[in-house]
């Protein structure tokens, strides 16, 4: 019975972790989460019409981007210094990059939440584009503009200062309480034995 249950404690545990392991973040670096999506290779329309909602609406001056790619392929960066006259544009948005993580690491922001480009840097290069911006027309049924096939999906999550950052725990929260749980568990089971 022990070993039983330990087992399925482990197992569960395992679970929860994976759970979140490919999931996007509640928040990043302090925005919070406003949309999250994936988009698959080969099928169109996986993008949200309203990407932006509220960040748009009420013009946030920060926002952030995090894409995982099914092979584990991940990049994040934020943004400062949005201007209000700038939503809604392309290719003179004065955005400042405060924080980044991988390829999009200094590839300059410069448009966004325009109706058919959401986001769009200079140089945002990655394994399948030569340039990744969040575009509603692109090849291979992409979001971003995928010139080579291959990447099989990938999760797209954005963030702004106009969103509140979630009560519900980050997934490292989780995965501490989970093992917490586990060592509770086996301390019962040795004092048993």
């Amino acid at each position: 019975m022990k070993n039983k249950f330990l087992k399925g404690l482990v197992a569960s545990f395992a679970l929860t972790v994976s759970c979140f392991a490919n999931s996007a973040l509640i928040s990043l670096e302090g925005l919070g989460l406003e949309t999250t999506w994936t988009d698959s290779e080969g099928v169109t329309g996986d993008m949200p019409l309203d990407v932006w909602g509220l960040s748009q609406s009420l013009q946030a001056t920060e926002v952030g981007i995090w894409v995982q790619f099914a092979n584990g392929l991940t990049s994040w960066a934020t943004y400062s210094g949005i201007e209000s006259h700038e939503w809604g544009t392309c290719c003179s948005v004065t955005a400042v990059e405060e924080s980044s993580f991988g390829w999009l690491a200094g590839a300059t922001l410069h448009g966004i939440g325009r109706a058919d480009l959401p986001m769009a840097w200079v140089s945002a290069s990655n394994p399948w584009t030569g340039n990744f911006d969040l575009d509603y027309d692109s090849p291979f049924g992409s979001d971003w503009r995928a010139s080579t096939s291959g990447w099989g999906s990938v999760e797209i999550a954005l963030y702004s200062n106009v969103r509140a950052v979630s009560e519900v725990p980050e997934p490292s929260t989780v995965a501490i309480f989970a093992l917490g749980l586990m060592g509770l568990a086996s301390r019962k089971f040795k004092k048993q034995a």
